[in-house]
């Protein structure tokens, strides 16, 4: 697929993505950046909209994507069984730093979702290779996931533009509050909201939205 195709199918996600309300009064709404890499040491193509959305693209431009992630997946995983990866120990370190770190919110203005469609986000999340950025804050939101109404936002309020490592940092944050918003819960709720904050000044918001 060409630079027109990949550049019409963003133009669209951009503009969908503009009709989008700020998750907190007063902040404004961008559209997320992925730099994903579209076969495994492939090239690497910037995509916008939700992961949702980018995977839709990521599987236009390479049908064969869901089948190549399996296998270096499964390869991966055979070598890892023995002797992590110096990327799989400085990942496990900085999860912890990260997250133990983090302060949390579970309800209050931010309406109760699905925890089943807020855990299949999470998954999109893990799918896909690359690396999210976003604009210069403070208080600039994006929407990263969305569908069946669960949305999962993340917001930055650092000065700075911020690129992640991963789309699974963001992943991260969502999971670590399912963990304090339902897996902590007696007993556990079908559906929540809540808000994780990380110290690096950014932060990541799961509510009910329109999608």
């Amino acid at each position: 697929m060409n630079k027109a195709t990949i550049l019409a199918l963003s133009t669209l996600v951009g503009r969908v993505m503009g009709l989008v309300t700020a998750p907190i009064d007063g902040y404004d709404v961008f559209t997320p950046e992925w730099e994903v890499e579209l076969s495994p040491g492939g090239r690497t193509v910037t995509l916008n909209g939700t992961i949702e959305e980018v995977y839709q693209q990521v599987v236009q431009l390479n049908p064969n994507y869901e089948q190549q992630s399996s296998t270096v997946t499964t390869s991966s995983s055979q070598k890892q069984s023995s002797t992590p990866s110096k990327v799989a120990q400085n990942a496990s370190v900085m999860l912890a730093v990260d997250w133990n770190l983090a302060t949390s919110l579970c309800g209050g203005k931010w309406q109760a979702t699905s925890v089943r469609r807020v855990r299949e986000g999470i998954g999109y999340l893990r799918r896909v290779r690359g690396r999210p950025s976003s604009l210069a804050g403070p208080s600039r939101c994006g929407r990263v996931s969305c569908a069946y109404n669960s949305a999962i936002w993340w917001c930055n309020d650092d000065l700075q533009p911020k690129a992640l490592s991963s789309f699974a940092a963001i992943a991260d944050g969502a999971q670590f509050l399912v963990k304090r918003c339902v897996e902590w819960m007696n007993p556990q709720p079908e559906a929540f909201g809540g808000q994780a904050f990380h110290p690096s000044g950014w932060n990541v918001i799961i509510r009910k939205d329109e999608c």
